[in-house]
């Protein structure tokens, strides 16, 4: 390839009204975000409500708008760098009911009576943010979105709810998130000198790295991974979440914990994809990812054991269960992206479902230790029946989503390496890592159930928290149990799909 060629084909950044239309729910965030950064200053403290539902009204309308666009054929945007497609739309719609979800939470939780007015205008960005990451087809579109959403992040970290907690986690967030975006940036360099192109669906990327010393493939994937590990809590760069988490406010936790995380798998996929039919950049991969895959296993669990914060618990916890996504990445197959998507959707589910119990606990109680937690007993039997539902499913108990989306992701696995003694191992290994979670996850249900003589009193949960629990729960046991093979079914149909 001629190396004085443009990285992009400038002329295919000129618009057009299909552009325009299938980019419809991006306008709208767009639009929404320059609207609420200046009301922020003039509405200030006073009427907040006003904001808040200038935002919800905005997600509301953005998934419509993704709605109207699904099914529509696969468009490239901005020189190729986006593209809409129903993969994409579908993620995107997982953002908005969970942005929106956690939005309802926020506001009429003891924290959304102290949301500074900035807080919405950052939310939107976020979620501007997200569903670039959706759409990203480009190495620096990847990179350009992955920062937007961490800017985003690092402003509401410093939002905390303790001051001085908030911006010393928002400060470590900065700086560690600022090393791993550099490292990115700089093995993306590396890249285009050895490929001449930034586009991981030209033949030329793949023709250009297969010309490469293993060494030298090894270094580059390591720095250019580094950005998605990140932003998918994976071992070794999830240092910042415990602290993250612990600062801000519960809800926003919440969020932190399951949408980037599957923002960045999302990038992962169609960074991965391509390179199906590249067995040598395969098997690179194949090592650097696997590295991560062990790793987030055994640090996520062994330091989840040593832990009676609620919050830092769960977030060691959440560094665990992307190892297990991980392993349906591993698998380069389409059958093992899609489990991989499965499973990140009904995570979503479980994981938000625990949060919202310890969160709602944490408002009455003022407590987030487990031991002091456990001294305040939930009112009603069905509240603990959901929270059981929960740990059960993110342990992979059979009966839940979490088993079948662990049981697709070990097959899809098997498959995809023909059932070599190589995969059984890594089969095996995961297996065993099941077991610290299975302790440490039922330690939260079995403080309510096992020690009744240390109750000190009642905590009732009133009005929306029994309903959204209830709900979570039931789409935790439904998706464990009916058309699990149909939805997969249906994301493998979209990743077929994704734009060469």
């Amino acid at each position: 390839m001629n190396p004085q060629e443009n990285i992009l084909d400038q002329t295919s950044f000129v618009p057009t009204l299909g552009n325009l239309f299938l980019l419809g729910t991006e306008w709208i965030l767009l639009f929404a975000f320059i609207l609420l950064a200046l009301l922020a200053p003039i509405l200030g403290r006073k009427q907040p409500v006003v904001l808040f539902w200038i935002t919800s009204v905005t997600i509301i309308f953005s998934a419509g708008w993704n709605a109207i666009t699904w099914g529509m054929p696969n468009e490239m945007h901005t020189g190729s760098m986006l593209v809409s497609d129903d993969f994409g739309r579908f993620f995107k719609f997982l953002f908005a009911g969970v942005s929106l979800l956690i939005l309802f939470i926020y506001q009429y939780s003891s924290n959304g009576k102290k949301a500074l007015p900035e807080f919405y205008a950052v939310w939107i960005a976020l979620l501007l943010g997200l569903n670039l990451m959706a759409m990203s087809r480009h190495l620096v579109m990847m990179i350009i979105s992955l920062e937007m959403v961490s800017l985003s992040a690092y402003v509401l970290t410093g939002l905390g709810r303790k001051a001085a907690m908030g911006s010393e986690a928002a400060l470590k967030y900065f700086i560690y998130g600022s090393f791993v975006t550099a490292a990115s940036i700089y093995g993306i360099s590396w890249i285009y000198g050895f490929t001449g192109t930034l586009d991981p669906s030209s033949n030329a990327f793949a023709d250009g790295l297969g010309k490469v010393p293993v060494e030298g493939l090894v270094l580059v994937f390591v720095l250019l991974i580094s950005a998605f590990a990140f932003k998918i809590s994976a071992a070794p760069f999830h240092f910042w979440s415990p602290d993250v988490y612990q600062a801000v406010h519960w809800p926003i936790a919440a969020f932190f914990s399951v949408a980037p995380k599957a923002a960045g798998f999302l990038m992962l996929i169609r960074l991965i994809l391509p390179l199906q039919t590249h067995q040598n950049l395969q098997n690179v991969m194949f090592a650097v990812l696997g590295i991560l895959f062990a790793t987030s296993l055994i640090i996520g669990n062994l330091s989840a054991l040593r832990q009676n914060n609620l919050r830092r618990l769960l977030a060691f916890s959440g560094v665990a269960q992307s190892g297990f996504v991980l392993l349906g990445i591993l698998s380069f197959q389409t059958e093992g992206f899609a489990a991989a998507t499965f499973y990140l959707m009904v995570y979503t589910f479980m994981n938000l479902g625990i949060f919202c119990f310890v969160g709602w606990m944490e408002d009455k109680t003022g407590e987030t230790d487990l031991e002091k937690l456990a001294e305040h007993v939930p009112g009603s039997s069905w509240v603990l029946f959901a929270l059981v539902v929960f740990v059960a499913a993110l342990v992979g108990l059979p009966g839940t989503a979490g088993f079948t989306g662990k049981l697709f992701l070990f097959t899809s696995f098997l498959i995809s390496r023909n059932q070599d003694f190589l995969s059984w191992i890594i089969i095996a290994f995961a297996l065993v890592n099941i077991l610290p979670a299975l302790y440490y996850y039922f330690r939260v249900p079995s403080a309510w159930i096992f020690k009744k003589e240390s109750f000190k009193n009642k905590v009732q949960l009133h009005g929306l928290a029994p309903v959204i629990l209830s709900i979570l729960a039931f789409l935790t046991i439904w998706l464990g149990i009916f058309h699990f093979g149909e939805l997969i079914s249906f994301l493998g149909t979209l990743i077929e799909k994704i734009a060469d």
